[in-house]
């Protein structure tokens, strides 16, 4: 499992990428905590080089979503694989926010 990230603007673009599972979780969580610290206004997850997520580790997402919100800031997904997007849909996450594939 990689992370990257990097601002234009008032957007973090934030990339995530291998196989996140369970024991990912923590690092996820600290890696999206400390992201809140930076001035943006819209944050986006790019989910691309995902091959497989757990739902402890869209926990740690949806945290990180719920503080951007509780902040007046805003959050979206793009770009994952249909394997991915499934995980999401089952989850109804594409219900809650943005979600481009």
């Amino acid at each position: 499992m990689e992370f990257t990230h990097h601002q234009e603007e008032q957007v973090l673009h934030i990339s995530l990428s291998g196989n996140i599972i369970f024991e990912d979780t923590h690092e996820v969580g600290n890696f999206l905590d400390g992201l809140l610290e930076e001035e943006f206004e819209e944050a986006v997850i790019n989910l691309t080089g995902v091959t497989g997520i757990t739902s402890s580790a869209i926990g740690a997402i949806l945290d990180f979503y719920s503080q951007l919100i509780n902040s007046g800031r805003k959050m979206r997904i793009k770009g994952m694989s249909d394997k991915a997007y499934k995980v999401f849909q089952y989850f109804k996450l594409d219900t809650v926010f943005p979600v481009e594939r």
